[in-house]
């Protein structure tokens, strides 16, 4: 059964720019067990060089783009869950209709909406910890990425 992944905004970005991105997805999209995906409002939501990357990989159907959610579906999501942006909201109601899906986000929210309805998600340090277990990246490059992440309040709030 193939799973769809599919991608929020700030992991989308992460990997694009910080790392060798295109690797990562060409070598994922290779494995005919995997899909991988954004919604058309990630897609808006990406700017600067990584949005050149995104759609050379898009336009070689490495990464496939949803069509757009109603905007009534994705308003009636985010009233359910108002700290949900609209990008946010379309991920959870792309995921909430297919049958295998894992969403790749490290937002809190999106992660608590996802907990609460059932539904697969996993963050960076799922895909960081994968790329050393399949030695795709100097460690070095991976253990200053953690170090990154570690210092990021988004990801780990300060108490």
């Amino acid at each position: 059964m193939t799973i769809k992944k599919v991608f929020d905004t700030m992991i989308l970005i992460r990997l694009l720019q910080e790392i060798d991105g295109a690797k990562v997805f060409n070598a994922w999209n290779l494995n005919s067990n995997y899909e991988l995906w954004i919604t058309k409002e990630i897609e808006s939501e990406v700017k600067t060089k990584a949005k050149d990357k995104l759609e050379e990989l898009i336009e070689e159907n490495v990464i496939k783009v949803f069509e757009p959610a109603p905007l009534d579906a994705l308003l009636e999501i985010k009233k359910k869950a108002n700290r949900l942006s609209l990008a946010d909201s379309s991920i959870f109601y792309q995921c909430r209709r297919l049958t295998n899906s894992v969403c790749l986000s490290d937002d809190n929210p999106l992660r608590k909406h996802f907990k609460r309805n059932g539904l697969n998600l996993h963050g960076t340090l799922g895909i960081y910890l994968k790329l050393i277990r399949d030695e795709t990246f100097p460690i070095q490059i991976i253990e200053n990425m953690f170090k990154e992440l570690l210092s990021d309040p988004r990801i780990f709030p300060k108490a």
